[in-house]
């Protein structure tokens, strides 16, 4: 192994350490040679003292040699592309030409559209004649004028200059100081300066599972930073007992065990719990279980786990329909589902940019919004893919942005029509789907001008019934989420009726404000074409 897999194994956390992120850094033009550096990884992660290096080597040394080599092929054709690319970042440059021609800047990161600079004359259609040529040539002499800098960057320089000049301003956020003294808004912002392409940290979120931003901070502040502001919250138990029983390896137990519906038989019943809640629960695990047993039967008709191309409507329909299904009757959230545009985005970028007399604009069209029944509050949302993205993916980095920046506007906005409700109490949850692997994330506000966006281990629907075990996990880590959102939305609400009464009993005093966060930053957007 090389310096950078080495220094990749020992500063990313052990549940963000990927085989193919491995490879990638590594030298190695065959698969062979990866598979025998691989194991000097392992044992490296088995060796080390941290308890979480320790569990990821128990869960990559489970991994089958197949399911590697396909990662370690990936990350070939990762790094032959890039090798290609090469040439076209060396070529990347600015052009700026004369009065007859537009503005135009190539760059191989992101396109940015054709801008016509206010001080250039418009093209004129009749023949240009020898003076205006002279002219020309006069204004090509002249030093060249750069073009503006995109738009994401702007708003958080702008932003950023605003922040240090009102140091003072108690309607600004405090910087966020750790326990060490490190200014964690001061670093971001520095490092946020000389990045070229557009980040998370230029809507002010910090995403800790990025390890090129975490390796800016030593190891303890690393580990407070992800240090997690409220305990987990834990499945029922009654449920987790009956989820065990639905345990099955084989076709033929699974469909033993199914013939006997026992959702509703609730015999230990004490009379202090939500009964009604917890048949519904039950009868949901058991539909899920049965509608999944199909396709563990019939994997060579229907294409279960054999295909590798298989539509993002494809497991919206047969595997992350169980989603729909338990929040169907929720009696406290609600899902809506189908590229719908977030309210709480559309609002940040009207308030932002819109001029009398302009249409409005769209919010951030997602997969799946997650609504607060009793108000309509959003508090959260999900994004489904297609296929199983790795980190490297472009699916996985785009569509994780766009969850990013609409989980913050939906914080913003429940501090904006809450102003009562504490900053460290409002947290939003995000789900991201790439086929099997559930991804859950969630958004929250630590100190300072930056929003913590953190995303936990990734779990994966099984594709034959001998992996029951991970499909029970998958839809635990679902209650769990859900019973979590239900503690959020339980927060709000009681600190909004707890507001009320003050308000009711002193109707002169001014509720206290939070204080304003900072802006969310905008996106270039590719023009489009005129049609001809």
């Amino acid at each position: 192994m090389n310096k950078d897999q080495l220094e990749y194994l020992d500063t990313t956390d052990g549940p963000q350490i990927c085989p193919k992120s491995w490879a990638m850094l590594g030298s190695d033009t065959m698969v062979e040679g990866m598979e025998i550096k691989w194991s000097g990884a392992l044992s490296r992660l088995k060796n080390s003292s941290l308890k979480r290096k320790v569990d990821t080597y128990n869960r990559l040394s489970k991994m089958s040699r197949f399911d590697r080599r396909a990662l370690f092929e990936s990350a070939l054709q990762n790094k032959q592309y890039k090798e290609r690319l090469r040439i076209n970042v060396i070529a990347e440059k600015t052009v700026v030409a004369d009065e007859q021609t537009l503005e135009i800047t190539t760059s191989t990161k992101r396109p940015i559209p054709f801008q016509v600079n206010p001080d250039i004359v418009a093209p004129n259609k009749k023949k240009s004649s020898s003076k205006s040529s002279s002219s020309s040539l006069s204004n090509l002499a002249t030093p060249l004028q750069l073009p503006p800098r995109t738009t994401y960057m702007s708003d958080f320089l702008r932003y950023a200059k605003e922040q240090q000049q009102q140091e003072n301003d108690y309607d600004r956020p405090s910087a966020w100081i750790l326990s060490s003294g490190t200014n964690v808004d001061s670093i971001l912002i520095q490092h946020a300066k000389a990045l070229k392409c557009e980040d998370p940290i230029h809507s002010f979120i910090l995403d800790t599972s990025n390890p090129k931003i975490m390796r800016l901070f030593s190891p303890e502040d690393q580990y407070e930073i992800k240090e997690p502001t409220r305990p987990r919250v834990p499945v029922n138990p009654r449920l987790v007992q009956f989820l065990a029983t639905l345990h099955c390896t084989t076709i033929l137990d699974l469909r033993t065990r199914l013939k006997t519906n026992d959702s509703d038989d609730i015999t230990d019943y004490t009379g202090n719990e939500d009964l009604q809640e917890q048949r519904r629960i039950r009868r949901w695990a058991y539909s899920t279980l049965l509608s999944m047993s199909d396709l563990f039967e019939h994997r060579d008709t229907n294409g279960y786990g054999t295909e590798h191309q298989k539509s993002e409507q494809w497991y919206n329909l047969h595997i992350w329909r169980m989603l729909d299904d338990l929040l169907l009757n929720d009696p406290t959230l609600s899902l809506v589902r189908g590229e719908i545009s977030s309210p709480a985005s559309s609002m940040r970028k009207n308030q932002a940019s819109r001029e009398p007399g302009d249409r409005k604009k769209m919010g951030h069209r997602i997969d799946g919004l997650l609504f607060a029944r009793w108000e309509n509050l959003e508090v959260g949302g999900c994004e489904i893919g297609a296929e199983e993205h790795d980190t490297e993916g472009a699916k996985y980095l785009q569509d994780g942005l766009k969850l990013m920046k609409l989980l913050k506007d939906q914080h913003d906005r429940i501090q904006e029509q809450r102003p009562t409700v504490p900053r460290l109490e409002i947290e939003t949850i995000g789900l991201q789907m790439l086929g099997r692997t559930l991804v859950v994330s969630s958004m929250d506000w630590r100190g300072g001008s930056f929003l913590r966006y953190r995303r936990e281990q990734p779990v994966m629907v099984p594709i034959t019934v001998a992996q029951t075990k991970e499909l029970l996990r998958c839809m635990s880590q679902i209650l769990s989420v859900i019973s979590r959102m239900h503690k959020n939305i339980e927060r709000i609400r009681h600190r909004q009726l707890g507001s009320l009464i003050d308000d009711l009993s002193d109707p002169f005093t001014t509720p206290p404000q939070s204080p304003c966060p900072p802006p969310t930053a905008t996106t270039p957007i590719k023009k489009k074409d005129s049609a001809n």
